[in-house]
């Protein structure tokens, strides 16, 4: 069946160098027949009706064995293959023993790259995948480690140039394509290039892109098509610019934008004040265990217990109902963290992805003013708009509470279309332009229109946060309102090695176990709790931990959290001569119990918002030595309650070893830092204070 144990795969002739586990396809391809027959048009005219009717319900398992079948009785058809691994990511297979549900389509689209290896579908998926899961610079290795020269066929170079577009590296793809078009010109590549820039909405680039391949090719071929719709775009953006002109690259969306903006404008009027909150629709992109749906999920079980409790908050009554919505809590692993919590309190989730478009009735949508304009936008703009913005127009709430910048970039306009009073755009880190593998050219466009209009305020979670919005949006900087985190201390139970352990964290218990059994006369522990990934830097925390190790040998390490890096960590932890000295929790949910052990808690960010875990540490009482960066340093009292270090990218392990030893080397230090880390947390950052000042944003 699909759940067979993994096997490991070696590459197949030709192939890239992957490591390839076993898959659905490729555990089929394994017993496929000697002499298959060939792919014929029925077949692949059956498989694309099965894939367009498969849906996204359980019906999906069913129709994807029956497109298994298929690929076992045609092996070599790449076109099968990928149509079965687009079936594949929608199934969301779950392997024994994990919880990954994001590692069989990581690996089906892995073992189709494997054996067709010149396919730009399946790489650009690895790519997407890859991004996913282990972050932009894994994926651009993968890239380089692709073609360490400069290819020359041209396969190869359309395949290098889509990847290089994949990971949005623009001027390198730019100059990829260009060479492609030099050396090897055909109709294919030019239409491949205009895709690519159409997709960024650089249109008018698309469309001369396609008018010099109809003076080389003639009109009449594969151009045809894309030039009359390329065409067609630039007329509308040209009408909708008022000057005649198209606008400058990468600004489509702006123009558009612009037109919708302004004939919504005589339609928006000033919000009455009021003294009590009404209907609250909460919208962000997922449940993950994360800070910011942490605070989403904790300011919406608020706001709803308040309203059942009857008990004001900030003097004013909450009304309610509180509506819970999100995109997707299964669009990747772990997106559901926080719905079983929600809905114990009584909160419905829901997912917008799945709401009829212009609730099923587009003759009456609020949006018909805009129809000609809606498929210009980026693609998460029209499906936000398209599903949300007449559902919301339906249920007429007081406010629209949108979290964090991908919820305002796709859900933003669907709320102004559809008359809320009370629109909040609730940020949590830097702005975009600060976050390039996030930035997108029509997020400063976005931002400036919504905010503009009556009714809309801008929140933070930091003062850092704030100072940055406003200077790239100019704005003055009191416009945006700073609400920081509430941030209970977390239950300090005994560890699951010093407890029978529950069923559910056996094997937390057992390394747990193992781990104080080897380190039992450690004299200091250097913890963290933190997500694996590269915004983190545990490979920096791990060089410093080898770095303090050296100095005092009796150190040992905990390091709590989960991510795309947890394997790599573990192995530089080996290398570095820690595997017996560091312990690799994992996710857990006995996260106070993991700080009740620590001396001193280290977290090296790259960016932040305003980071609940270095609160939660404060709580227990920990010393805090954290990066300057972004509102990380308004968690603390530098010198008092923790220490702090530099943000940048040439932070050194040296550095961070240096600071740490100075604060193992002085006991007293430390017990005063850790009292005055739990009067701070405690007065700062409670969640009545977070949640007096979200209503507010409510009504004012």
């Amino acid at each position: 069946m699909l759940n067979d144990p993994d096997t490991t795969l070696a590459p197949w002739p030709g192939a890239v160098a992957l490591s390839v586990q076993l898959d659905p396809i490729t555990r089929i391809l394994i017993r496929a027949p000697a002499r298959p027959g060939p792919a014929d048009g029925a077949v692949l005219q059956r498989a694309a009706a099965i894939v367009a009717g498969a849906g996204r319900g359980p019906e999906v398992r069913g129709a994807l064995q029956v497109l298994l079948g298929l690929v076992h009785a045609h092996p070599a058809c790449e076109r099968l293959q990928i149509l079965a691994a687009r079936l594949v990511e929608v199934a969301e297979l779950v392997e024994p023993g994990t919880q990954d549900r994001e590692a069989v389509p990581a690996r089906a689209w892995a073992g189709v790259h494997a054996r067709f290896p010149e396919a730009v579908e399946p790489f650009r998926l690895v790519l997407r995948w890859t991004l996913r899961r282990q972050g932009r610079e894994a994926a651009a290795r993968l890239v380089r480690d692709r073609f360490p020269k400069a290819p020359a066929t041209c396969p190869a170079m359309l395949l290098q140039a889509w990847g290089l577009e994949e990971i949005r590296a623009h001027a390198e793809a730019d100059a990829a394509f260009e060479r492609l078009i030099a050396t090897h010109p055909r109709e294919s590549t030019y239409v491949a290039f205009a895709r690519a820039l159409s997709k960024r909405g650089e249109i008018g680039r698309a469309l001369r892109l396609l008018e010099d391949g109809i003076a080389r090719f003639g009109s009449g071929g594969k151009l045809a098509a894309p030039h009359a719709a390329a065409a067609a775009d630039c007329a509308r953006l040209t009408a909708f610019c008022g000057h005649g002109a198209m606008p400058p690259p990468g600004r489509a969306a702006d123009a558009v934008l612009a037109e919708i903006f302004a004939r919504l404008a005589p339609t928006r009027r000033v919000p009455r004040r009021r003294r009590r909150v009404g209907r609250v629709m909460m919208i962000t992109g997922s449940l993950g265990a994360g800070g910011a749906e942490r605070q989403f999920a904790l300011t919406a079980r608020g706001l709803h217990a308040a309203r059942v409790r009857a008990a004001p908050i900030a003097g004013s009554t909450i009304a309610g109902p509180i509506e819970v919505v999100v995109r997707s809590t299964g669009a990747r692993i772990g997106g559901d963290f926080f719905a079983p919590g929600l809905r114990a309190d009584g909160l419905a989730v829901e997912e917008y992805a799945d709401f009829p478009v212009q609730d099923g009735d587009p003759a009456r949508s609020v949006l018909v003013p805009f129809a000609s304009m809606l498929d210009l936008l980026p693609v998460p703009m029209q499906e936000g708009t398209l599903r949300l913005a007449d559902a919301i127009r339906r249920r007429r709430p007081h406010v629209v509470h949108l979290w964090q910048d991908g919820s305002i970039l796709a859900c933003g306009l669907a709320a102004l279309a559809a008359g809320v009073p009370r629109i909040v755009l609730a940020v949590r880190s830097l702005p975009p332009v600060d976050r390039p593998e996030r930035d997108r050219p029509e997020y400063a466009g976005l931002y400036r229109a919504l905010l503009a209009a009556p009714g809309v305020r801008l929140t933070a979670n930091s003062h850092a946060a704030a100072r940055r919005y406003a200077a790239w949006l100019d704005l003055d900087p009191a416009r945006v309102d700073v609400i920081y985190n509430g941030v209970d201390a977390l239950p300090s139970e005994a560890l699951p090695s010093e407890a029978l352990p529950s069923d559910d964290v056996p094997a937390e218990a057992a390394r747990a176990a193992a781990f104080f059994a080897r380190t039992p006369h450690a004299g200091f522990t250097l913890g963290t709790v933190m997500r694996l990934d590269e915004n983190k830097r545990p490979f920096l925390w791990l060089e410093a931990a080898a770095r303090i190790r050296a100095t005092a040998p009796d150190t040992r390490f905990i390091m709590v959290g989960d991510g795309p890096l947890r394997e790599a960590c573990e192995a530089r932890a080996a290398r570095l001569g820690l595997a017996g000295h560091v312990l690799f929790v994992g996710r857990s949910a006995h996260v106070g119990a993991w700080l009740a052990r620590m001396d001193a808690f280290l977290l090296l960010s790259l960016v932040e918002g305003l980071p609940n875990v270095l609160v939660e540490a404060q709580h227990a009482g920990l010393p805090v030595v954290t990066t300057d960066a972004g509102g990380a340093a308004e968690t603390i009292v530098p010198g008092r309650t923790g220490l702090l270090l530099p943000a940048g990218p040439d932070l050194t392990p040296e550095a961070v070893a240096e600071t740490v030893l100075a604060l193992r080397a002085d006991a007293p230090r430390r017990a005063a830092m850790g009292g005055a880390a739990r009067a701070w947390a405690r007065e700062t950052f409670s969640v009545a204070a977070m949640m007096e000042r979200t209503v507010r944003s409510f009504l004012t």
